[in-house]
């Protein structure tokens, strides 16, 4: 069995672990993960060394095919669910709720 990873000092236990990427990945995944990757350029604090984000361009166009492709999938989740008569508010907050 695998250890449990263990958290950064400072970093609550609820915190995601950190994604590490290569100015290269940057550069080619750009166009595949436009969402994550406009939030790492608006969150990023630089603490040493150039900004990784001065070479990456973040097209629009790739950030509506993602945006669509994600609500599309959404809708067509929440379709499931409503014609397969599930609950959806005890799905969502549970049964007690």
């Amino acid at each position: 069995m695998l250890p449990k990873p263990r958290c950064a000092i400072g970093m609550p236990p609820a915190s995601p672990m950190p994604v590490y990427f290569t100015v290269e990945e940057l550069q080619r995944a750009a166009d595949v993960f436009p969402i994550e990757f406009l939030q790492m350029e608006q969150a990023r604090k630089i603490l040493h060394g150039s900004d990784p984000f001065e070479l990456v361009d973040i097209s629009r166009a790739n950030l509506r095919h993602q945006t669509e492709y994600e609500l599309r999938t959404k809708l067509i989740q929440l379709r499931r669910f409503v014609y397969s008569g599930i609950d959806l508010r005890w799905e969502i907050v549970g049964p007690d709720e």
